[in-house]
């Protein structure tokens, strides 16, 4: 983790220290309190890049908590007016105690380029943000700490990666990708249905709708900035105190990505990945069995054998397209996305008439009744239990007993509902996969084969560093000599800026941009 460097993405046409000038903010003000209007408005900008379940132009939950502990109590309201009132920000005005966080997001204006601004200030709030780091690794439990320390491991082979995410985007650029552009017009649809709602609650919220040139654009900033975090070490693994999952810049990466992944002090190594099969039907079996004292008899339903059945074997979603017919595989992951987020994820009055729900309803009767049962409350209390049985199968008992067993020796990581390894301990993980989700289900899951991650490159792991150089003094000067006397090295120094006039033109443009460097 790179300790010492706190850095906040801007918009590139926003200058908040005029802007505090035009409120009437005094000079000790602005120096004082600026920061911590760029780590707010930084902060909306990297979870709409970094977070999969938005995009650029959602509204992001902010939670008040967290705010108050990085912005200080006296100081929230003031910023939030502020920005709201120059129209920087605009919330969608959606709170439920417990349930949802009042979500922001950029105004239209201002869904822009941002630029990375790099500070090496003294200030009280960045100090507090660099002492932060060391405190939350120190609270950190024990699967979550040895997480970070395993993520350490990671490398990345970032300037390949980079130049793949730079084809990426030129190649959709020159032809437009039908797949990309249905999720565009998708996620256009529900952001029009979000602003509805934040407008019946009042807000005045302008439209933002996306272009597919806008979109691209967004997602290779967001793909370029994982790199980033992987190689650099910017974020600090998370576990959440809902579904109790672990979040890191695995989990958030661009799968695509993946390939390029690395273990530092085994970078030859083969990484696989081993995943449930229907992963969160299959935890949903533990709260169907609840129901049943955990006891499938002759008198159990027999909707309810069968959808365990299926879970169990990893067939439900090849059973449920085969009945519906559907064989193409983009409509097939389609369907897989709808009946969580229409049947699982959703208020009970907005499922009952959708097709899915319909489908679902026809063969598990009576499985369908308790997740509306699950659901009749809180409609969000059902996926936090579902992750709460994949996090305590996955992190508590599958990774700890390797955590216990290896320690640091052999490299071991989770995405949810998998873990990641060396090739060749796949099938001891596949047994420890299998006996924690027994030990929490009471039934055993159906394991994946394991898939090949990364692509392996051939990397001398030999450290030239540490080995004497036997080459002579004279051939040696002999080099030096004619590098220095070559055209393309005069070339470059004449063309290089001295690193003290650079810094000068950096502290002169953050300055301009109202901020102190």
């Amino acid at each position: 983790m790179n300790n010492n460097e706190i850095d906040f993405y801007i918009p590139t046409n926003l200058n908040i220290r005029e802007i505090l000038k035009k409120e009437g903010k005094g000079k000790r003000y602005i120096d004082c309190q600026i920061d911590k209007y760029h780590w707010f408005i930084s902060s909306i900008y990297l979870r709409s890049i970094t977070d999969k379940r938005y995009e650029s132009g959602d509204f992001l939950p902010m939670n008040y908590q967290v705010m108050e502990d990085n912005l200080g109590i006296r100081y929230i309201d003031d910023i939030k007016r502020i920005l709201s009132e120059n129209g920087i920000i605009e919330n969608d005005g959606d709170f439920t105690v417990g349930v949802k966080s009042i979500g922001y997001r950029l105004t239209p204006q201002y869904q822009v380029k941002h630029d990375r601004i790099l500070y090496d200030s003294d200030s009280t709030f960045i100090k507090k943000l660099r002492l932060a780091i060391p405190l939350k690794i120190a609270a950190m439990d024990d699967i979550t700490r040895y997480t970070y320390h395993q993520l350490n491991e990671i490398g990345i082979h970032r300037e390949a990666a980079e130049q793949y995410v730079d084809d990426w985007y030129q190649q959709n650029s020159l032809v437009k990708n039908p797949t990309l552009l249905k999720k565009l017009n998708k996620s256009n649809k529900k952001r029009r249905e979000k602003e509805k709602i934040a407008t019946a609650k009042g807000q005045q919220v302008k439209s933002i709708q996306l272009t597919y040139q806008q979109m691209l654009e967004k997602k290779r900033d967001s793909y370029l900035y994982q790199i980033r975090a992987i190689d650099e070490k910017l974020w600090l693994p998370n576990r959440d105190n809902k579904g109790r999952r672990v979040h890191t810049y695995l989990s958030n990466l661009w799968s695509e990505l993946r390939q390029f992944l690395f273990i530092k002090s085994k970078p030859n190594t083969q990484l696989v990945s081993l995943d449930c099969s229907n992963s969160q039907p299959y935890t949903l079996a533990k709260i169907i069995l609840e129901y049943f004292d955990g006891i499938i008899d002759s008198t159990t339903p027999t909707d309810v054998v069968r959808y365990i059945d299926l879970v169990t074997t990893g067939k439900l979603y090849s059973f449920m397209c085969q009945e519906l017919s559907i064989t193409d595989l983009d409509e097939i992951a389609d369907f897989k996305v709808n009946m969580f987020s229409r049947v699982f994820y959703c208020e009970n009055h907005k499922s009952f008439f959708s097709k899915e729900a319909k489908v679902f309803l026809k063969f598990f009767p009576t499985v369908y009744q308790i997740v509306m049962q699950e659901k009749k409350y809180q409609y969000n209390q059902l996926s936090i239990k579902m992750q709460r049985v994949e996090s305590e199968a996955i992190l508590d008992i599958a990774l700890t007993n390797l955590k216990v067993k290896y320690g640091m020796a052999v490299w071991f990581g989770s995405i949810h509902d998998s873990i990641l390894c060396e090739k060749g301990f796949e099938d001891e993980v596949r047994q420890v996969m299998i006996d924690a989700y027994t030990q929490v289900l009471g039934i055993a899951p159906h394991i994946k084969v394991a898939e090949n991650i990364n692509v392996v490159k051939d990397i001398d792991v030999a450290v030239q560093a540490n080995l004497p150089d036997t080459t002579p003094l004279a051939e040696l000067q002999q080099r030096f000599e004619a590098q220095f006397k070559s055209t393309p090295y005069k070339e470059l120094i004449a063309h290089k800026e001295p690193e003290i006039d650079y810094r000068i033109r950096k502290r002169r443009e953050a300055i301009e941009r109202g901020i102190e460097w």
